[in-house]
């Protein structure tokens, strides 16, 4: 089960970062 989680953090994360750079490009 954790393996899960920390493989899910981390795509959480990628997720947000582009997220954020596509709000910032508009």
């Amino acid at each position: 089960m954790p393996n899960t989680t920390g493989h899910c953090v981390p795509l959480l994360s990628y997720n947000l970062l582009e997220f954020i750079a596509q709000y910032s490009v508009l």
